[in-house]
């Protein structure tokens, strides 16, 4: 697992990077991208050697490093540390730079997972509460799989439960059933999970209203081309920008895919 640490950074979400690592039993590479050569900081100085020292204690069962490059690209940077540690999921914060980020373009983790075949999550809102409770609200779509498995191994890492919702204007048993089991498949044994259908028509605000009484929302993302969601949004967007918690979104890549 990566996470590239760019101008700024939420140390919230190094925890949670780190959360999911140790869940997934992966290594975590903390990423210290730095602009400018000459403020290169000395390696015991650097932002992952801070995290480092900060956020890991006897009670975290994880191998995490961290690595410092200077770049004048930090997405081509980030693809090429990825691809040369093959690396499978990519964690990323609100703290992504503007200058990387552009509707239609796609954003960064949607950039690079395109360009190196990886996973990513973005963290949104992360909140200092200690995690305990996931909501993980699944569909058909292709990024739902990774949303559970991401969200599997953050269970596991912080011992937190995991709610599998599925919310629909009908309902249609067999469809509903095969989700779940489906969802199931993905997460570890030692998880404590339920599930709940949930019959609204609206199912962002169904989520959204849900999303009050957990801790975080790990949530795949839209299906919608990048035009579609910039003219039309989509309701990933929307859980995003209104929910009260912590908000995960997964991107699945067309390659080998993060899993527990």
């Amino acid at each position: 697992m990566l996470y590239p640490v760019f101008e700024t950074h939420d140390p919230r979400t190094f925890e949670i990077a780190r959360d999911i690592a140790e869940g997934a039993g992966a290594e975590l590479l903390v990423l210290d991208l730095v602009h400018d050569e000459n403020a290169v900081p000395e390696e015991a100085h650097s932002v992952g050697k801070q995290l480092l020292r900060t956020k890991l204690d006897e009670h975290h069962d994880v191998s995490v490093s961290s690595l410092i490059e200077t770049t004048t690209d930090p997405e081509e940077t980030v693809a090429q540390i990825a691809r040369a540690y093959d690396v499978r999921l990519i964690v990323f914060d609100r703290h992504t730079p503007d200058a990387l980020v552009g509707s239609l373009r796609g954003d960064i983790p949607d950039r690079i997972s395109d360009r190196v075949h990886c996973d990513v999550v973005s963290v949104d809102r992360a909140g200092e509460d200690r995690l305990s409770s996931i909501l993980v609200p699944i569909a058909d779509g292709a990024h739902s799989p990774l949303a559970v498995s991401v969200a599997g191994a953050l269970g596991k890492g912080v011992d937190a439960a995991v709610e599998l919702l599925h919310v629909s204007a009908d309902v249609d048993t067999d469809r509903v059933d095969e989700l779940f089991e489906r969802a199931h498949d993905r997460l570890p044994d030692d998880v404590d999970a339920d599930t709940w259908h949930l019959e609204r028509e609206d199912v962002t605000d169904a989520i959204v209203e849900q999303s009050a009484y957990y801790d975080v929302t790990v949530i795949g993302e839209p299906q919608k081309s990048r035009l579609k969601r910039f003219v039309l949004g989509s309701v990933t967007d929307d859980i995003s920008d209104r929910a009260d918690n912590t908000v995960l979104v997964c991107r699945r890549s067309d390659g080998q895919s993060f899993d527990i």
